[in-house]
């Protein structure tokens, strides 16, 4: 960046224009800041060294799709959506019967008396 005598050259121009005591504040600060933009550039690497390696590892991770036709799983759904119908169907047909035995119950039963007829009180046995 800057070699030894165009450094000096540098110091003595801030030297004479800020002052000494001006120049240990902006040197100190200077330090500050090189130390923070030294952190931030490290973390920054960090973290895109992560990103890289777990793009490697999802680029070696089998897709579902890989895992799905190496499993079977289409044909497992398949055995099942099979093995669903005739129970689907079954059910259905004990819903309706179902619904047919309520309707028959219902038809079989006596209706309600009369309001006129007089309602029966059991007789208490004598003792």
């Amino acid at each position: 960046m800057f070699s030894g005598p165009e450094f000096l050259l540098i110091f003595l121009i801030m030297l004479i224009v800020l002052g000494p005591v001006r120049m240990a504040e902006v040197a100190k600060k200077v330090g500050q800041f090189i130390g923070y933009a030294r952190r931030t550039a490290s973390n920054l690497q960090y973290q895109l060294e992560d990103e890289l390696e777990l793009k490697k590892i999802r680029e070696q991770l089998p897709t579902r799709v890989d895992l799905e036709s190496s499993l079977g799983i289409d044909e497992l759904k398949k055995d099942v959506n099979k093995l669903k119908q005739p129970l689907v169907e079954s059910h259905g047909e004990l819903a309706d019967s179902g619904k047919a035995t309520a309707t028959e119950a219902n038809a079989d039963e006596p209706q309600d008396p009369p309001a006129s007829a007089p309602a029966e009180t059991p007789k208490e046995p004598e003792s």
